[in-house]
């Protein structure tokens, strides 16, 4: 077994690889649109395991964007071995230990029924950080009551850009996640799934206070999330009514289903979640690795 840097001669046997197993793991920075767009450099270090006829049987690649960087936490964006035994994962994770000059940690998924995974992940010296369920509904009928005081529009590109950060960095301040960037939300706009008109923003008077976001999940699901409130509107409905609108775009867009994810300790955020219909699929495991 030889593990060594992806390069440019193995690059569609990469992606290739990535499009057969991401079933088999978190597939949220794989999708058909990620892994077009996917290149070899600095922020992307990638290494593959090859076999004695040079075949790729598994692949190890981290996220290491500015968005990383300036949290110092690097992000799994694979981590899959066919062969399913801990000398191969080890081999792979050996090839990253360098990111301890520039992060802290190092954090990757894996699905709660995925013992096999869960086990390696363990005898590599990651523990669990939280748990993640996956929610879903059927769309049915949804009836909205009016906000009269606030204004619900949807984001406006290379206009609306600083308002969606502001909500969501206040939203989300003192979480383990960096803080977001405009750039980061004009490049929303050609991630995977991403449906026009599906980034909602809703204001009091001229102030920004909430928004969320609906992506395409499959031809039949859309995604709904994040969603963020600002901490002087929380707990005043407003989430609810995001959700509401977030519920009948995706059946006016002729989906039938949505789907969401939601840290199994926010129990405000799932209480309300269950309250709208949906119901949980799925349980994902999020480890953390400390360099």
């Amino acid at each position: 077994m030889l593990v060594k840097a992806l390069d440019f001669d193995k690059l569609e046997e990469f992606k290739t690889y990535c499009l057969i197993h991401r079933d088999e793991v978190d597939e949220s920075f794989i999708g058909d649109m990620e892994l077009e767009k996917f290149s070899i450099s600095e922020d992307n270090p990638t290494f593959i395991l090859l076999n004695d006829q040079d075949v790729i049987v598994g692949v190890l690649s981290v996220m290491t964007s500015d968005y990383y960087r300036n949290g110092k936490r690097a992000r799994v964006r694979i981590f899959h071995s066919v062969l399913k035994e801990f000398s191969t994962y080890k081999l792979l994770f050996e090839r990253i230990q360098y990111l301890k000059a520039d992060f802290t940690d190092i954090f990757m998924y894996a699905f709660e029924k995925d013992q096999t995974t869960i086990d390696i992940y363990k005898k590599l010296s990651c523990t669990v950080e939280r748990y993640i369920y996956v929610l879903e509904c059927d769309l049915d009928d949804i009836n909205i009551a009016e906000k009269p005081n606030y204004y619900l529009k949807d984001l406006i590109f290379e206009k609306d850009e600083s308002d969606w950060c502001e909500v969501y960095n206040e939203a989300f301040a003192g979480q383990k996640i960096s803080d977001l960037t405009v750039q980061m939300v004009k490049d929303l706009k050609s991630s995977d799934g991403f449906i026009e008109g599906g980034m909602k923003l809703l204001y009091d008077v001229n102030k920004p206070i909430a928004f969320i976001m609906i992506t395409e999940e499959s031809e039949e699901t859309s995604y709904i999330g994040p969603l963020g409130v600002k901490p002087s509107y929380q707990k005043q409905g407003i989430g609810r009514y995001m959700i509401k609108i977030a519920k009948k775009f995706s059946k006016d867009k002729g989906y039938k289903k949505a789907i969401l994810v939601v840290n199994s300790h926010n129990e405000s955020a799932l209480s309300l979640y269950l309250s709208e219909g949906f119901k949980k699929t799925e349980s994902v495991i999020c480890f953390n690795y400390k360099l």
